[in-house]
């Protein structure tokens, strides 16, 4: 569920995702796992104030995926401790706000913007500032796509060996 999660955000990983700073909330990696045990052991409040404040990558997609699964896939119904499951709790409440914002982005427009959908339809047109031609359009979605493909190929295989 979380892998198809991930692969219909990443159709949607440029535009508002980059430019209004939901892609690090979804989807920053690696995990940084040394700050994420110190809020497991800390006792912090585990708010969705507090969540929204921490680094991205202490929440989103590979956290949420994280604490589900454990490092190796090896999780047992033992290893959800009450602490963790608030957090996780929390974690997937946020995630499911930026998703939520992200969609909207696309469609209505948040914070002022226009819905990014006519953004992109419209490249190339005079009064366009994101996209002057219809060219740069295609170029973000390419340099995007380049850049997935980069992040899995490289990145992230070399991290699972």
């Amino acid at each position: 569920m979380l892998s198809t999660l991930f692969v219909r955000y990443r159709g949607f990983a440029f535009g508002p995702a980059a430019s209004l700073g939901y892609d690090g909330d979804l989807d920053d990696w690696p995990v940084n796992e040394t700050d994420l045990e110190a809020i497991i052991n800390s006792n912090d409040s585990l708010t969705k104030e507090y969540v929204e404040g921490l680094q991205t990558t202490q929440k989103g997609f590979h956290t949420i995926e994280l604490l589900l699964f454990g490092e190796n896939n090896n999780k047992t119904a033992a290893d959800f401790e009450p602490r963790k499951l608030d957090l996780l709790k929390v974690l997937t409440s946020t995630f499911q706000q930026s998703a939520t914002d992200l969609a909207k982005s696309w469609t209505e427009g948040v914070e002022g913007n226009p819905p990014y959908r006519e953004v992109l339809a419209t490249a190339g047109d005079s009064d366009n500032p994101a996209y002057p031609t219809v060219d740069a359009a295609v170029e973000e979605i390419v340099q995007g796509i380049l850049g997935c493909l980069d992040e899995v190929a490289n990145e992230k295989k070399l991290a699972n060996r």
